[in-house]
């Protein structure tokens, strides 16, 4: 999926449910307004509201144009990923948890 510059993918403090792969160009993260980290093709986010259905803690815009490979709404996870989470059972980052998913098809072309 295309998004434009700044497009907002998350926003801090409301319902979330998507994993997001960026797979081209660049976004920033901030918190409370101070900017936290910077994203680039191949970083994901969006992990967290998977497994809790909680508020976001960040907010995460688009910096220039890009494109999204994957917007996760819902999956389902095994023992043997919630261990990967939890850091009991190391995994090389990044990696896609989970063993089905259920998203959105934003475009196709």
């Amino acid at each position: 999926m295309h998004v434009a510059p700044g497009a907002v993918l998350t926003q801090e403090d409301k319902p979330g449910r998507e994993f997001v792969l960026l797979l081209k160009g660049t976004a920033h993260c901030t918190i409370k307004g101070r900017p936290v980290a910077t994203y680039q093709a191949g970083d994901f986010f969006g992990e967290l509201s998977l497994l809790d259905a909680g508020p976001r803690t960040a907010t995460i815009v688009m910096d220039g144009p890009g494109e999204l490979l994957v917007r996760i709404t819902a999956a389902g996870l095994c023992h043997s990923d919630l261990s990967a989470i939890t850091g009991d059972r190391p995994r090389t980052m990044p990696a896609v948890i989970g063993h089905e998913a259920a998203g959105v098809v934003e475009d196709i072309g």
